[in-house]
């Protein structure tokens, strides 16, 4: 059976414009077991991936059998689009990967290689050092250069008249209107993507789907969905919170969003102060997060589950060393291996005073594969642990030097699915 490779481009939010989106996005919902997309999913998903200038890409089949799914539904998808990401220091333009899906009967025939290469070295023609997405299934990216980079953690916190936090707090923390809720997600979140390495930038038409306001599975606005937020003393918003709340006295946190550590505790406080809740669950939380050395019992907090969220893969890494920010100074020679050819090289990477200075060079004292340097790269894997791994060789001394360059006060972290 052969196969016809096609890209489509989301210019505009019309289905008329795109009569092949109705099958695209059926086969999508399919790979990911989700419901089949009615007509008003179908109407907003578009205008979502229009919003974010996003490209289709897809294999069709040649022929199909009697009763199975039409020609026109492809039997691999691919989505992406130009977003901004966090490298620490600067915003940099990043080439998002999503809706990634091989139909079961269709697998091992070098689709997603074909998809996936094609993308991957556009995006390097186009400028982009980097490629970005989340993975469903941890064993198939290393091979396309992608590494875990950001990781988070699912939560349980407790709370009672006894709930209480050591922290002093400031400002002030009140329900917000829900009328409200776009605007002040809008302004909170432009502020923590600019201070916060590893964050991955909202569009306009996603955030109601990352604030909650809209289901992701219906589109439909949730009614059950509430808002807080946080005003420092000066009166100025810098951080907000929505939530649902369940028969028993489970409350689920559906976005927490500060511009500083500070305003994040006064949420956190808010949320442990509400009657009628004895627990809180929160999903896709900071590793190491401050707050339950905050609580006066800092076993009400208790992490259940902690995963890999944010892959990256490194595809010029002269321009990632050069773009983010460092704390230690010093100089490393290191080797770059790639299997796929984009960001093969030997670099200096000389950081004075903060700033990285990048030259080509000859030999080097460090090697490191390309998925391993990108798990590395905002200093979410140590170097020392990927280096007892076997996934990066050298000399002692330039591997400390390595690992000292790119470590970061607080590790990555991003509060942005796609």
């Amino acid at each position: 059976m052969g196969y016809e490779y096609r890209t489509e481009r989301f210019e505009s939010g019309n289905v008329d414009d795109h009569p092949w989106f109705p099958g695209w996005l059926e086969v999508v919902q399919q790979g990911f077991h989700d419901g089949r997309p009615t007509e008003r999913v179908v109407r907003r998903a578009l205008a979502v991936e229009a919003g974010r200038g996003s490209v289709a890409r897809g294999a069709y089949p040649s022929e199909v059998r009697e009763f199975s799914l039409p020609l026109d539904h492809p039997v691999a998808t691919f989505t992406e689009w130009t977003g901004s990401l966090n490298v620490g220091g600067a915003l940099l333009e990043v080439l998002q990967i999503t809706d990634v899906t091989v139909r079961a009967s269709h697998r091992r025939r070098g689709l997603l290689r074909r998809l996936m290469t094609d993308s991957l070295v556009e995006a390097k023609a186009r400028g982009l050092a980097i490629a970005t997405l989340t993975a469903t299934e941890a064993t198939i990216y290393g091979r396309f250069g992608f590494g875990p980079a950001v990781f988070r953690e699912d939560v349980e916190l407790r709370t009672g008249p006894d709930f209480r936090l050591t922290t002093h707090l400031r400002g002030t923390v009140d329900f917000l209107d829900p009328a409200s809720l776009d605007d002040v997600a809008a302004r909170v979140f432009a502020a923590f993507h600019r201070a916060q390495t590893g964050s991955i930038a909202r569009f306009d038409a996603e955030r109601p789907l990352h604030t909650g306001a809209l289901r992701r599975d219906t589109y439909e606005p949730d009614t059950r969905l509430r808002a807080a937020a946080h005003w420092d003393e000066g009166g100025v918003v810098d951080g907000y919170v929505t939530w649902t709340a369940e028969e028993g006295g489970k409350l689920t946190v559906r976005d927490l969003i500060a511009a500083d550590e500070h305003a994040r505790l006064c949420l956190w406080n808010f949320l442990g102060s509400l009657d009628l809740i004895h627990t809180i669950h929160a999903r896709g939380m900071r590793p190491s997060d401050p707050l339950p050395w905050s609580l006066a019992d800092r076993r009400w907090y208790r992490t259940s589950a902690l995963s890999d969220f944010l892959w990256l893969r490194v595809l010029d890494a002269p321009a990632v060393f050069a773009a983010r920010d460092y704390v230690h100074d010093g100089s490393v020679a290191l080797r770059v291996t790639d299997p796929m050819g984009l960001a093969d090289g030997a670099w200096l990477l000389d950081v004075r005073d903060g700033a990285a200075r990048v030259e080509a060079v000859e030999g080097a004292d460090v090697e490191v594969d390309v998925a391993a340097l990108s798990s590395a790269i905002l200093d979410g894997v140590r170097i020392s642990t990927l280096e007892a791994a076997g996934l990066i060789r050298g000399e002692r001394r330039a591997i400390d030097t390595f690992e000292s360059l790119l470590s970061r006060r607080r590790a990555p972290w991003c509060a942005t699915a796609f």
